[in-house]
């Protein structure tokens, strides 16, 4: 029978998968995880409706700052700070935008 999960090259003990959406995922074995712990996460799990693992993987994510929870945080614009600069002509035609025609609205 084979396995569906390959040896991770170069570490012991851990498998390799595949996740939900195709990504590379390792599997772990968690050991001595205190009773309150325990409960937590089960708790969480109970109210957020998904399983213990799914909440052992936010938890994992959330700790190592890739939660998927929280809005990222991009750099894509970071050259544009600091670089506005005062457009009267371009302010004008916002603020005929922004005119309400009370004729219109009768």
């Amino acid at each position: 029978m084979k396995s569906r999960h390959k040896s991770h090259p170069g570490k012991t003990g851990q498998k390799r998968g595949q996740g939900r959406i195709g990504e590379d995922t390792v599997q772990y074995t968690i050991r001595n995880v205190p009773g309150k712990v325990d409960e937590a996460l089960r708790r969480k799990a109970a109210e957020l409706g998904i399983s213990l693992n799914e909440v052992l993987l936010l938890a994992l994510r959330k700790d190592v700052g890739l939660s998927g929870g929280e809005a990222a945080i991009h750099h894509d614009l970071d050259d544009f700070i600091g670089s506005w600069q005062e457009d009267p002509e371009f302010d004008a035609i916002i603020a005929e935008q922004d005119r309400v025609d009370e004729e219109k609205w009768k």
